[in-house]
Parts: C-alpha cells; structure tokens; sequence
C-alpha cells in the first residue's frame, strides 16, 4: 500500500504523543490497517510497542520520528530532505511558479531582457521574481490563450507587456503573484479574458486596471456560446451591479443583447481585434 503524506503527518503525530487514543479519522484508520494501532468505535489506540513499530516504520523511508509535521508542507526539493519519497511533499513541481512570457519586447525581469519567442514563455518560481520593468502587466485567463498572444490582433507595438497565465490547480500563483507585483510596483495591471460573465468577473475581482476586450462590431457576424452565458447567471447578476466605467457598461449592454460568450480562443482564431478598455477599480464592490 502506498504511503501518503497524510499518513506520515498523522504518524509523526502519534509518533511525538504519550496519548493512547485519539478521535479516529480515515488517516488514522489508514494506519490501523498497517498494523500500527487499532480502531474501537470512535476512538484510534495505539500501544507501546505499536507506537514503536510506528516510529520504526517511519525510519526505514528516512524520515525522522521527531521532525515537525510541518516538515512535509514543502515543495519535492524540501521534503527530500526529511525522507527518502519526495513524492510525500505537499506541492507538486509546478506549484509555487509562475508562467511569463514578454509581449512588445523590452520587459525585465530581475533587470534581465525576457526571452521572446512565438508561443513560448518562461516558467519560474514566484519568490525568485524581485523586480519588474514593463508598462503594463496583463494577467491572461486560459493558457490556450496565453500560448497564442503573438496571434492576438491590437495596437500594442509600442508598449512593454509581461503576460502572466493566471493559473490553474498545477499552477496556482500567477494571479496572486501579478497582483502583488502590481501592488509594489504600481504598474498597472491588465486583464485579458474570456467575453463572457464569468470572464469579466475575473477581470474586476482581482482589481485589474484594464482590461483587453474585443471591438463589439467585429463580433456582429461572430457566433458565440449562449450555453455559456446562460450557465455564468451568477457572475452575470454580480456584473450587473458594478460600475467599472462608461466603456465597460457599453461591453456589458452589447453583451447582454447578444447573450452569447465569447472565448479567448475563439476570439484569437478569428482575428477579432482588441483594445484597452479602462477600469473603475472601486467595481469589484459592486458599487
């Protein structure tokens, strides 16, 4: 059976107590299963000679009985150093980084040019990103998206862009890292998601100062998801009781007569063009 970094956590916590019980849960009943410990009703107990075969077991992956649990918080790298399986960490490789790609030329990072090249980008750990030197960072939704900005159509050859991928579950930092950095640096912070509810949601929550969206007429011929927008009801009511400025309300009525989401994908295969609309940072209170 293999081991999980939760058993290791509750055995590091059997492991350091004198108590002979303790309230059972599936992690301890995991435990029982391997011999360390029984489970009588509600209750998890565990005998001398048990807890000793526990700390035992617990040696022969490496690991040290009387390290923290905390111990096993940790990206592969950090929990490599407590136990044999690095898999036990908590994070998995990508987590903690952030995805980057220059767009325009002439960004820096730790005052170093971006590499730029067609759909490629760079991949690094959040923490190691100190410095930032560009005009606008623009926070992307979809990766999909993220990948093909080269094919985005806009007039945005005069200015220095750092795209950041938001994230996703492997990914998780983008989005709270381009705020952050956006907060200590006082560059503004751009949005570039889907034209949808759910989308725009995105853009006021996370205080954008701009946000790329599409010329309304270029979509007239375009067809879009009304599946999509009718299954965004809830971001689609919130977005109707901000006022993120005139330019942005206009979005909003063109959207609402269409009834119809448009994709970042769909939007960029098409060649529809974009431009910088300017945001009311007070709209992510819906007042």
């Amino acid at each position: 059976m293999k081991t999980t970094r939760r058993e290791v956590q509750q055995a590091l916590r059997i492991a350091q107590s004198y108590d002979p019980s303790f309230k059972v849960n599936q992690t301890l009943k995991d435990l029982a299963a391997r011999g360390f410990g029984h489970v009588s009703g509600q209750d998890y107990k565990i005998s001398r000679e048990e807890r000793r075969n526990l700390k035992q077991w617990l040696q022969r992956q490496g690991i040290s009985w009387q390290i923290p649990w905390s111990s096993f918080d940790g990206d592969r790298v950090q929990t490599a150093e407590m136990a044999v399986n690095e898999k036990l960490a908590r994070t998995g490789a990508q987590d903690g980084r952030v995805l980057i790609a220059t767009w325009g030329g002439g960004a820096l990072l730790n005052g170093q040019p971006v590499p730029e090249w067609t759909g490629g980008y760079v991949s690094a750990v959040a923490d190691s990103l100190e410095t930032v030197e560009c005009d606008r960072i623009v926070l992307v939704e979809n990766l999909a998206a993220f990948t093909a900005l080269h094919r985005l159509v806009g007039a945005f050859e005069n200015q220095r862009l750092l795209a950041v991928y938001r994230g996703d579950p492997s990914r998780s930092s983008g989005q709270s890292w381009a705020r952050d950095i956006a907060d200590r640096t006082g560059i503004p912070l751009a949005a570039f998601v889907d034209f949808d509810p759910a989308g725009l949601a995105i853009a006021l929550q996370v205080q954008a100062d701009s946000i790329l969206l599409p010329e309304l007429s270029a979509l007239d011929s375009v067809q879009g998801s009304a599946e999509d927008f009718t299954n965004q009801n809830i971001q689609w009511e919130w977005l109707r009781n901000t006022d993120a400025g005139p330019a942005f309300r206009d979005c909003l009525t063109a959207l609402a007569a269409r009834r119809q989401g448009f994709t970042q994908e769909r939007m960029i295969g098409l060649g529809i063009p974009h431009n910088w609309v300017e945001l009311n940072r007070g709209a992510q209170d819906g007042q």
